[in-house]
């Protein structure tokens, strides 16, 4: 049942970011903890979590222009994904065909 219960709690805990230019910091001080972020844009926030309990999780998936995340974690029992794209939009001039 436990297990159940945090699988619920990591899909509730994931959150659809807009692309902003202040840094996301989360602070998690429970005896367990479960955070997920998932952001895509040209701009993708820096993220920094930190999590102090028995049980820590956490993920971070970013795709665009300069990821950055730091993960702390301290804990009997620690789990952290990090999944990272960076992507550059290179401009294209205008092409003639013969």
């Amino acid at each position: 049942m436990k297990i159940i219960v945090l699988s619920a709690a990591l899909s509730a805990a994931l959150i659809a970011v807009p692309a902003l230019a202040q840094p996301l910091t989360v602070v998690q001080n429970h005896r367990a903890n479960v955070f997920g972020v998932v952001q895509a844009g040209p701009q993708v926030r820096p993220v920094d979590v930190t999590q102090t309990g028995q049980a820590n999780v956490a993920g971070v998936v970013q795709a665009g222009a300069a990821p950055r995340s730091t993960i702390k974690q301290t804990g009997r029992s620690n789990t952290a994904l990090v999944t990272q794209f960076e992507s550059r939009v290179v401009s294209v001039g205008r092409s003639h065909m013969p």
